[in-house]
This record gives structure tokens, C-alpha cells and sequence, in this order.
């Protein structure tokens, strides 16, 4: 690394700097929208499932509410192994 030569300590390459900033950034916007994305189809799904069977079998809303609570169980659980396969990765590229 060069260093500057009146003051005797080393110059960064500030490009480089602030590429590696707006990366850290993306990514931290893409697993906040794949956190929100997860949550949503996951709860939908349960929703859309208990309608479907309460609609099929007649037993409104008992299947709905247990489906949308089976959804949203499904979507927490999905958040925390994408946050621990995160951080994972973020230890992995501290190393």
C-alpha cells in the first residue's frame, strides 16, 4: 500500500472503499426483502390452505385461523435459518 509521503501514513484507494460499502449495503437490502418476502408467501399460503379447506369441508374458521397460525410458524422458522445461514456467511468472510 503506498504511503503518503508528508504525513507518512498509508493511502487508501477510496473507489475501492465505497464499492465494498454499496455491496455491505445490497446485501443487506436483498436479505431484508427476502426476509419480507419469506414472511408473506409463507402466511398466505397457510391462509389461502385453511380457506380452501373450511370452504371444502364446512368448518369455517377453525381451519383458516389453524392454518394461518401453521403459516405464520412456518414464517418465523424461515426468517431464523436464513439469519443463521446469514451469519454464517458473514463469519465465514470475516475470516
Amino acid at each position: 500500500m503506498p504511503l503518503d509521503e508528508e504525513k507518512d501514513r498509508p493511502v487508501y484507494d477510496v473507489n475501492k472503499i465505497d464499492r465494498v460499502h454499496k455491496r455491505e449495503v445490497m446485501k443487506g437490502f436483498v436479505m431484508l426483502s427476502q426476509f419480507g418476502i419469506t414472511m408473506t408467501v409463507c402466511v398466505l399460503l397457510g391462509v389461502f390452505a385453511g380457506k380452501w379447506l373450511d370452504n371444502l369441508l364446512g368448518t369455517e374458521p377453525w381451519l383458516l385461523l389453524l392454518f394461518t397460525f401453521f403459516g405464520i410458524a412456518a414464517a418465523l422458522k424461515s426468517v431464523f435459518d436464513l439469519a443463521k445461514k446469514d451469519h454464517k456467511n458473514v463469519k465465514k468472510d470475516d475470516k
